[in-house]
């Protein structure tokens, strides 16, 4: 299998897709954290292990629903139907307003799109693991949170998945969850 590096088109697409993510971003991006140099991060950690085009463009516009206005069909006319279903997929339904029940209805539809989108979703979890921060009272209970919420990500594609690209994303992501839950114990 050739690696997307020498597939000049892939170079456009990608440039298309980092357009699209930061023209929406600029208009209407609604995240206090920086979501493009993040996007970037988990699209680029994908395309370093050699995961293929649509892997890496999906990524790279994985929070684009969720955190601005875009149509998804304007993901699809640049894209097509492929990566907007996986954008979809790893995109929360803000209409759950319930934090575990609109974790388990986004990790339920990315286990139904298939190891793509769990591949995303893994190396998403991994790189926002450097936002959690233990702190106090409602931020403590918030980083219990994000830690559960992505160690039942982790542990379920350990379980199941046999890309080897993987392995060093859920190497990092195991030790980036230990880390933090040492510096937890460590407070208390």
């Amino acid at each position: 299998m050739t690696h997307i590096a020498s597939d000049r088109s892939f170079d456009y697409d990608a440039q298309a897709a980092v357009d699209l993510l930061v023209r929406n971003f600029m208009a209407t991006g609604h995240n206090p954290k920086p979501v493009i140099w993040h996007s970037l991060r988990v699209g680029m950690r994908l395309y370093d292990v050699g995961f293929p085009r649509h892997v890496v463009i999906a990524a790279l516009l994985h929070d684009l629903l969720e955190d601005t206005a875009i149509a998804p069909h304007e993901i699809a006319t640049v894209f097509g139907a492929n990566i907007l279903e996986l954008v979809r997929a790893l995109t929360f339904v803000p209409e759950i307003p319930d934090r575990i029940a609109r974790f388990e209805d986004r990790f339920e539809r990315c286990k139904a799109a298939g190891p793509d989108a769990l591949a995303i979703m893994v190396t998403d979890f991994l790189d926002n693991s450097f936002f959690y921060q233990p702190g106090t009272g409602e931020q403590h209970q918030l980083f219990q949170l994000q830690l559960w919420m992505a160690r039942t990500c982790l542990e379920y594609v350990e379980s199941t998945a046999s890309d080897p690209r993987l392995a060093s994303i859920l190497r990092d992501l195991r030790g980036s969850l230990n880390r933090l839950g040492e510096s937890v114990r460590d407070q208390a």
